[in-house]
């Protein structure tokens, strides 16, 4: 039995799937969902000692629906055998690993798990809270740090107080997947139970472990080996992670940053293992995460990956759902790496550039104002890519905006594919004819500019044949006869003055759908030098003034409440 739904305070249920990683910024709300998940299973605070109070109350959710075959056999899988067959007596290791939990369920509070439809809070007001504490995991950061550490032995008969308590009488493959699993994240190091005291485990880390010689002789042995207590946090973490998916099997895995404090090699590894071991192990996993790393890890191993994206607005804490086939979409694109795009799913919102030295500045500005946290600088170099990565990155729930240049509008199929990804294929008309209008009246210079240059080549003809080659006027460069070269270096003052205000109206119109077409061309034809001394300039708060200007009208778009997302409505009508 595992979460079907979300129900948030604020906006629509979310499916969950076997897999789920909560993204967003900082101050999201990520961690406060994951202790409302536990509230909401449990009825208790994570990591304190009270019992069960049906008072407590979860901050961003309102409520989860459970899914599953809703038995009671299925409620208990995986979670050890009756303490006393003869009555509805179970115990086991509680949902925060700080110790025992043993459930007394009356006969008839099994008839809540019948319902077809079963929500939490309906759970919350039975005595399967108690059997909730059996279903669930909840691992915060106190909890990573610990779960994992030495502790006294136990005797087979007495009920197992930690991890490597229940590891200590796991079966031999258990204890092979732990130590395969550390060592293809930390090679070449494997990591193993040293229980050769008897009275203290421990884990131990190492590229070689001693062969039995003798119960003394192994006792000094193993005692010799580097405890886990002793290395990174970020070694705890992924042992704390191992133990509890694969000793606590068929639970609710609810994981704040498993990938905290690991390095990127080790944390997609991590996504890896986890992607395959929960499902293995029958658990439902809801994590947090860091870095990317871990996420792609994941997505690379399974096809049943939910990202939730958690924003923050003045209502509150607001989920969105990207669907596993949205990620993978996102993930194998050509047009980004997989970790900029899923770094991109962590931030606010996105900002498109297609100029590669405009992205460089403004990502420098993004740096120097503290955005970085928040808005994602993606360089994608040709705008033709621009419409299809806009449409993936608004699917993932992620407000993105684009920034090109007025020349652009050059290409008929590039730019209307573009406008009518930023308008969810509903592209105003009047924005394409006054698009197909400009084309005409720059074809129309076009045509004049080669007549031009027609007739200064005959009259060069003229003047060899008759042999005064001397005088022959200077050709005009062809290049600079295209008009939309011209556009391109100069931006709307090669426009005719009579046309430019059409011009001008659209392209404050194709704001409003977050398309930023630049009427000049900002850091065009600057030399090596000049741009080293812009971007000195920009990291030192000396931004010139229309690249600043830009910066601001972008960001105040994509914290704008209508800005479109993965259900194309904007936050404030979602509300």
């Amino acid at each position: 039995m595992f979460v079907h739904l979300l129900t948030p305070r604020v906006g629509a249920p979310l499916e969950l799937s076997r897999l789920n990683v909560l993204t967003g910024p900082n101050q999201a709300g990520k961690s406060a969902i994951l202790k409302d998940i536990f509230r909401l299973a449990t009825g208790r605070e994570p990591g304190s000692d009270a019992d069960h109070a049906t008072h407590v109350e979860p901050v961003v959710l309102e409520d989860m629906q459970y899914g599953g075959t809703h038995e009671d056999e299925e409620l208990l899988k995986g979670q050890g055998n009756p303490f006393d067959s003869s009555s509805s007596v179970f115990e086991g290791l509680g949902g925060d690993l700080r110790g025992v939990i043993r459930a007394t369920v009356r006969n008839e509070s099994w008839n809540i798990v019948k319902r077809p439809i079963l929500h939490a809070r309906s759970v919350l007001e039975s005595e399967l809270p108690d059997v909730m504490m059996l279903r669930t995991a909840y691992l915060g950061e106190e909890t990573l740090d610990q779960a994992a550490s030495s502790c006294a032995g136990n005797s087979p008969l007495e009920p197992v107080r930690t991890l490597l308590q229940m590891l200590r009488y796991a079966p031999d493959d258990t204890h092979a997947e732990l130590d395969g699993a550390f060592a293809a994240a930390f090679p070449p190091l494997g990591l193993r139970l040293d229980a050769t005291q008897n009275v203290r485990l421990s884990l131990r880390v190492a590229a070689e472990f001693p062969a039995p010689a003798g119960v003394v002789e192994d006792a000094r042995a193993w005692s010799q080996l580097p405890k886990l207590d002793d290395a990174g946090r970020g070694a705890r973490n992924f042992a704390a992670v191992a133990l509890s998916v694969l000793l606590l099997r068929g639970r609710i895995m609810i994981i704040d940053e498993p990938d905290a404090s690991l390095q990127p090699f080790a944390a997609r590894q991590l996504g890896r293992w986890l992607a395959t071991a929960a499902v293995e192990n029958d658990c439902q996993l809801i994590v947090t995460a860091r870095s990317s790393a871990m996420i792609a890890g994941m997505l690379e191993r399974s096809a049943d990956v939910t990202l939730l994206r958690a924003q923050r607005d003045h209502r509150g804490t607001r989920i969105s759902a990207v669907t596993p086939a949205v990620s993978r979409d996102v993930l194998k694109s050509p047009l980004l790496s997989a970790e900029d795009a899923l770094e991109s799913l962590q931030r606010s919102g996105a900002i498109l550039v297609a100029d590669p030295l405009e992205a460089a500045a403004l990502s420098a500005l993004n740096h120097q104002r503290g955005g970085a946290d928040r808005w994602s600088v993606l360089c994608v170099l040709d705008l033709a890519h621009a419409g299809p990565l806009l449409r993936m990155l608004r699917a993932a729930g992620l407000p993105t905006a684009v920034i090109g240049q007025l020349a652009t509008l050059q290409d008929k199929a590039t730019s209307t594919a573009l406008l009518q990804a930023a308008c969810r294929d509903q592209a105003p008309m009047n924005w394409l004819a006054t698009r197909d209008q400009l084309a005409r009246r720059v074809a129309a210079m076009d045509q004049s500019a080669m007549s031009a240059h027609t007739e200064a080549m005959e009259r060069m003809l003229d003047q060899l044949q008759q042999g005064a080659a001397a005088e022959v006027e200077e050709m005009p460069d062809v290049e600079r006869l295209n008009p939309w070269k011209t556009i391109e270096r100069d931006g709307i003052a090669a426009i005719p003055i009579d046309q430019r205000p059409w011009v001008e109206q659209l392209l404050e119109e194709l704001k409003t759908a977050g398309v930023f077409l630049a009427p000049l061309q900002i850091l065009a034809n600057l030399s090596q030098a000049t741009i080293e001394r812009l971007m000195k300039a920009i990291r030192a708060g000396q931004t010139p003034d229309r690249i600043a200007l830009l910066y601001t009208e972008v960001t105040q778009y994509l914290k704008s409440p209508t800005v479109p997302t993965a259900t194309g409505e904007s936050a404030a009508r979602q509300a």
